[in-house]
């Protein structure tokens, strides 16, 4: 019966760990949602001159301006780690 104990004892503390360690991260998400707009992100704003004539083949980040290449696979910036879409 000690053995069925501890079993229980470890399913029931592992459990608790993983719920614990899901809220903690969870509440640490850095989303783009969740951050607050400083001073610095502004000033990273997209430069309309750029968006309105681009350089080359490929997609352009709204947030940063910066340009990614055109594959199906690219969701996110390469320069600021935003969604692409």
């Amino acid at each position: 019966m000690e053995t069925w104990a501890w079993l229980l004892a470890y399913v029931v503390g592992f459990g608790l760990l993983q719920l614990v360690l899901y809220h903690h991260f969870r509440r640490n998400d850095a989303t783009p949602d969740s951050t607050a707009t400083t001073p610095d992100s502004a000033s990273a704003a997209v430069d309309d001159s750029r968006s309105s004539a681009p350089e080359g083949p490929g997609i352009y980040c709204q947030h940063c301006g910066a340009r990614n290449d055109h594959f199906t696979m690219v969701r996110y910036c390469r320069e600021c780690v935003n969604p692409l879409r």
